[in-house]
């Protein structure tokens, strides 16, 4: 979670301030002055910084503009309850994302600082990226590298809205200041929006005319601001066949679709899965001791075809990595659906294969027998796990004792 510094002489907003980024997950500091805070701000290292404009020895600006001169690229917020729009321009300008009047709400500041620390977070990938391909290094050491995204299909139509394009002050009951949307957050950068075959028709219309003229007006505003943004779009639809059926506008469609990139379903990538499966296991096996993926579980998984591609594989991984007792993956601790996929169809009578099958199910069956049905004795004397057990079973139809 993001790091972040608060810089406020009143001991009442800074620690209420406080509390209330703690409760959502963040990592607070808190500095009581300018000046502490600058210093602070100097030898550590913040993903947002949070100052007060006016306190007593040096101003919110003052330490916005002296931790520039130190090339510190925190992103910055500033906050007052004497805001004009001179010293709002003024903050823009030495590098502030944002310009807060107080008092607000508990939800506007949350909202405004995710929205600062998802643009340091872009940033820093961006950078990462930029460094790792000018050291000529593989492009396969950067799978698993995150980027704010917004999902269109998670918001209602009003909410994706005002996430797009932010509001003025007044522009709708509780709006008590203006609040740039994540378009403007994203200028000079880049915006990705995910599942954008949801937007609604009025949206499509607004998000054109920012493509187009490359400027966004906020909810309850009247003037236009200049955006210079690059919008990547992804969606698990036909968007082609939203076109023709009138469920999509085409002219935003030919404005989105200046490069696209098709990405083939997971059991066409093979070559991709084993970087996938390291990548889950690093992301949530460290939390539960879990180091590796067996050979046998990794047998299964390579053999599975994920119908729900990526975000299957990582359910599959983090459901397996919470259950698994040791310090690598099992075949006991993957999903009924990966162990004992339908049936395949038999091999055909005479064959090989067939005759080979008759002889696996044959030693099963009196192998159970002779356990007096046990499951977990058979496996053991077949040194296979009980998972594996159940799945030849399945497969060869032996009822279960």
């Amino acid at each position: 979670m993001s790091r972040l510094l608060i810089i406020d002489d009143d001991t009442d907003v800074r620690e209420s301030i406080g509390r209330m980024l703690r409760s959502a997950g963040y990592t607070v500091h808190t500095a009581p002055s300018g000046e502490e805070g600058f210093t602070m701000a100097r030898d550590g290292a913040f993903d947002v910084i949070l100052s007060d404009m006016r306190m007593s020895g040096i101003s919110g600006l003052d330490v916005l503009r002296k931790l520039r001169e130190h090339r510190v690229d925190s992103v910055f917020i500033i906050m007052t309850g004497f805001g004009t729009i001179d010293t709002a321009v003024e903050a823009m300008k030495l590098g502030a994302v944002d310009f807060v009047q107080k008092p607000f709400f508990r939800d506007e500041l949350l909202m405004r600082v995710r929205a600062a620390a998802e643009r340091r977070q872009l940033a820093r990938q961006v950078d990462l990226l930029q460094r790792h391909i000018r050291a000529g290094g593989p492009l396969d050491a950067l799978i698993g590298e995150s980027v704010p995204a917004l999902n269109c299909a998670a918001l209602t139509e009003s909410l994706l809205e005002n996430e797009l394009f932010g509001h003025g002050k007044g522009a709708f009951t509780g709006a008590e200041g203006a609040r740039a949307g994540l378009i403007e957050h994203a200028s000079g950068g880049t915006l990705f929006l995910d599942e954008i075959g949801t937007m609604s028709k009025a949206l499509q219309a607004k998000l054109l005319r920012a493509l187009e003229a490359g400027e966004v007006r906020r909810i309850g505003e009247n003037d236009s601001r200049r955006i210079d943004v690059r919008f990547v779009a992804a969606t698990n639809v036909d968007l082609q066949g939203a076109v023709d059926s009138g469920e999509f506008r085409n002219d935003l469609y030919y404005r989105l679709n200046l490069h696209r990139i098709h990405m083939p379903p997971l059991r066409e990538r093979t070559g991709d899965l084993r970087l996938l499966v390291d990548h889950f296991l690093e992301k949530y096996g460290a939390a539960n001791g879990v180091e590796c993926c067996g050979e046998e579980a990794w047998g299964l998984l390579a053999a599975y075809s994920y119908p729900g591609n990526v975000r299957q594989l990582e359910h599959i991984i983090q459901r397996a990595v919470a259950i698994a007792r040791g310090p690598q993956l099992e075949p006991d601790d993957l999903p009924e659906e990966v162990v004992a996929p339908a049936t395949a169809a038999p091999a055909p009578e005479g064959s090989v294969a067939a005759a080979r099958e008759r002889a696996d199910r044959e030693t099963i069956v009196a192998t159970l027998a002779r356990h007096g049905g046990e499951i977990g004795a058979a496996a053991r004397e077949l040194q296979v796990s009980r998972t594996t057990m159940w799945r030849l079973m399945k497969k060869y139809g032996i009822a279960n004792p």
